[in-house]
């Protein structure tokens, strides 16, 4: 007896939407709305179209603001999808009246032909073949990571990363037939169900049915996403389901362990319980697990907060090398590689947590929680509404010499990108030289040093007649003065060839920098690389520095333990600002191009600013000798710019074309 043919609640089969779409078959429907195979009657090629079920009680006004919202975030969507062929590529955004009577917004979607990675692992758990050596899962997620990297950096986070939503298109050599052009994997369903949820009108008709819209999956939700206490959501909730994934494959299990939302809630706020690799029976080297306990850290601000420094940090971390990708099979990460245009190219588990089998443990969260349709999900976008964190800022994109070919700068390997952007200059609870805040953009991309230039290239520099040797000097000191401080000076000490250089004025910056082929960071560059676009008060966010943080305050007394002093560059990883940059609190003061003028703000130029009025110099970070209420990334300091203190060191830039 033949099984009946799937509803088609829109009538849409057998017409045509817009006149360019011509729907061929229902292929699944789910909460929010249903999906259909159609024609693309221009390209002569089969599309997939994703209608959405708006409730008929909207009110005119309502519908036409969620109309409007739409087609924003279907427009961002594409563009999304146009940067990296790892998104399910966005086609077209619409709305129209369906036959049935209803108005439908849809988007449409290109047609995936494979399996969803939750297919893949049934299958391999069928075959009883167990976890994946981790440098193999590495590779296999790889273009997803690279995927949501972009995402993050457009300031779009996904919120919903499960194995449903991972692809593995018929082009995969898991599946099908290798291709030079093609990702072994797509990132489906860029967050349908929060484009719903963000609109009131929308939710609360939709409750009034008893289909409440859900924003993600427990198996795979980050503590924020079970309770709001945790934080908002965003990129950083990605990271941790990437790694649960991760774990998933890794393992053969499912990462956290629960038989409903409360146990499964329990699982992922747990501090004794962290689903890491460990935890699941999975050897893995102790640098391997930290990164896997930071991207799985239970407060959001404890997180990598990007799909990209999370990824950069496993790639260290594996004991073996990964090799890169050949170009075209994955998003470029700032490494020279190419995103082609699609359009251009044709374990166990830990002791005394009982498991039942992963297939059966979804069951009973199918009909609430997962958005999943017959092997093919599909994408909307969504900004980031709550920046409790980070706001990426867009990736600098060139255009290639051939149509469809872009290139991202490639950063040198001791530097990192800073993208071209706009943010917050300044604090309105801060000095007064730091008022009004006060909105800057920064029009061309650039690149900054990861860390403060080393005592070891400020001796290159020395050598080959570029430099002259450091030492405390300037204005008012004497030889006594200037002899008793010679041992806080890096270049005269063997022993700190990698703490940053220091006892250097503004002219010895400069000649550094350009004997190193750089240049000396404007302020503005300084405090957009150190603070990103979301205002935060520190390079980490908003948490006031300590003396785990950077070095500060030894000269003080208030972080003793430790010689007074420099430390070597990049001792505190974890406290990068949002672009990856080391040590931009404490350590040393960072020389700037820009003379100090204290009512500079009030006058400011908003486009690429740079002062040169001043008399005195300006150093940016803190440094070990002063408090760390002085490493905020606001803090502007004058400073003479013939004087070297113990203090003042630099950090250098290099335009990115």
């Amino acid at each position: 007896m033949a099984s009946a043919a799937p509803a088609d609640p829109f009538a849409w089969v057998g017409q045509t939407i817009d006149g360019k779409f011509h729907v061929e078959a229902v292929v699944g429907e789910g909460g929010f709305g249903v999906v259909y195979r159609a024609l693309h009657l221009g390209l002569g090629e089969p599309v997939a179209v994703k209608c959405l079920k708006i409730p008929p009680s909207l009110e005119p006004e309502e519908r036409e603001r969620f109309h409007q919202s739409f087609l924003e975030e279907g427009r961002l969507l594409r563009k999304l999808s146009r940067a990296t062929p790892a998104v399910v590529q966005a086609l077209d955004v619409g709305a129209a009246v369906a036959p049935s009577g209803v108005w439908a917004p849809y988007l449409v979607l290109e047609w995936l032909r494979g399996e969803t990675l939750e297919a893949f692992l049934a299958r391999r758990t069928q075959e009883k073949r167990g976890g994946m050596p981790l440098a193999e899962a590495f590779v296999l997620l790889e273009p997803a990571a690279l995927a949501l990297a972009a995402a993050h950096d457009e300031g779009i986070a996904h919120r919903d990363i499960k194995p449903a939503n991972l692809f593995l298109s018929d082009t995969s050599p898991l599946v099908g037939g290798a291709s030079a052009h093609t990702p072994a994997m797509k990132v489906l369903d860029f967050g349908i169900a929060k484009v719903i949820a963000d609109n009131a009108s929308i939710t609360r008709a939709m409750e009034e049915t008893g289909n409440t819209p859900s924003m993600f999956t427990p198996f795979y939700g980050a503590p924020e996403q079970f309770n709001r206490r945790f934080g908002a959501t965003g990129p950083w909730t990605d990271v941790y389901a990437l790694a649960l994934v991760l774990v998933e494959l890794c393992s053969g299990k499912s990462a956290l362990v629960g038989d409903d939302v409360t146990q499964l809630y329990i699982a992922t706020t747990d501090p004794s319980i962290r689903p890491t690799p460990r935890a699941h029976g999975v050897r893995t080297s102790d640098a391997v697990e930290r990164v896997f306990q930071k991207a799985l850290a239970i407060e959001p601000r404890g997180r990598y907060t990007s799909a990209r420094l999370f990824w950069e940090a496993l790639r260290e971390a594996l004991p073996a090398p990964i090799e890169p990708d050949a170009p075209g099979e994955s998003v470029a990460e700032g490494n020279g590689r190419e995103i082609r245009d699609p359009q251009t190219t044709s374990p166990q588990i830990a002791e005394g947590r009982a498991s039942k089998p992963a297939s059966s443990r979804r069951t009973l969260f199918a009909a609430t929680f997962a958005f999943t349709f017959v092997g093919l999900a599909v994408a909307a976008s969504v900004v980031i509404k709550q920046r409790a964190a980070i706001e990426p800022v867009p990736a600098v994109l060139r255009m290639g010499p051939e149509l469809g070919h872009v290139e991202l700068p490639s950063a040198p390997p001791e530097m990192v990108l800073v993208p071209a952007g706009s943010f917050t200059m300044g604090h309105a609870k801060e000095g007064k030289t730091e008022k009004p805040p006060h909105t800057v953009t920064i029009s061309k991309a650039f690149y900054l040093d990861r860390a403060e230039v080393t005592a070891e290239e400020y001796k290159r520099c020395v050598a080959a007649g570029k430099c002259t040797k450091s030492g405390v000097h300037g204005p008012g000191v004497n030889g006594a003065e200037a002899t008793k401080f010679a041992s806080f000076c890096a270049e005269q000490d063997p022993t700190k060839a990698r703490h940053p250089i220091n006892c250097i004025d503004h002219g010895q910056a400069a000649s550094l920098c350009a004997f190193l082929g750089k240049r000396l960071p404007t302020e503005a560059e300084w405090e957009y690389a150190a603070r990103g676009k979301d205002a935060r008060l520190y390079p980490w966010g908003e948490e006031p520095a300590s003396c785990t943080m950077g070095n500060f305050a030894r000269k003080a007394g208030q972080c003793q333990g430790r010689a007074r002093g420099t430390m070597p560059v990049g001792s505190f990883p974890d406290h990068a600002s949002p672009f990856g940059a080391l040590d931009m609190a404490g350590n040393v003061w960072e020389w700037v191009a820009d003379t100090f003028d204290p009512s500079a703000y009030t006058k400011a130029e908003r486009k690429d600013p740079l002062v040169t009025t001043g008399a005195k110099g300006v150093i940016r970070g803190g440094s070990w000798d002063f408090a760390p209420s002085a490493a905020k990334a606001t803090t502007r300091y004058a400073f003479d710019r013939e004087s070297g203190h113990v203090s003042t060191g630099v950090r250098c830039a290099k335009n990115a074309d």
